[in-house]
């Protein structure tokens, strides 16, 4: 049987939860930039080596946009793609 005390601390316990998420939600979308330019900034985005952030946008792993010579690349569609079995640490 549980206790009100245990209730209670429960309950404490599941507020300072939801707010510790919100605070990382919000740390992690500060540090993201909004738009991640070259294949440098890929590597180091995704901490690897820039020939295989290359590899990975000639292979069709990350959608990228192009501009020239320019490469951009998406940060929310880079990390979903980087989860292939293939490059997921």
């Amino acid at each position: 049987m549980v206790t009100t005390s245990s209730t209670e601390l429960l309950i404490s316990l599941k507020e300072q939860i939801e707010v510790l998420a919100e605070e990382v939600k919000r740390l992690s979308s500060a540090n993201t930039p909004a738009v991640i330019k070259g294949f440098q900034g890929l590597a180091d985005f995704l901490g690897v080596s820039k020939s295989v952030a290359q590899k990975m946008k000639n292979e069709g792993v990350i959608p990228y946009l192009q501009y020239d010579r320019v490469v951009l690349f998406q940060p929310d569609k880079v990390l979903e793609a980087s989860q292939t079995p293939k490059y997921n640490k």
